[in-house]
């Protein structure tokens, strides 16, 4: 979360398009990854 200081100048939007698509892609990522550990774990 280093990149936070770049959006507090007050001219950049804090609901930046590409940092949404950021999150919501490192987000399926991580949902996949514990989807597959849990079927690992547990079958």
């Amino acid at each position: 979360m280093l990149d936070q200081s770049d959006y507090d100048d007050g001219l950049t939007p804090r609901c930046d398009p590409s940092l949404a698509l950021k999150f919501a892609i490192a987000g399926t990522i991580a949902a996949f990854i514990g989807l597959a550990f849990v079927i690992h774990t547990f079958t």
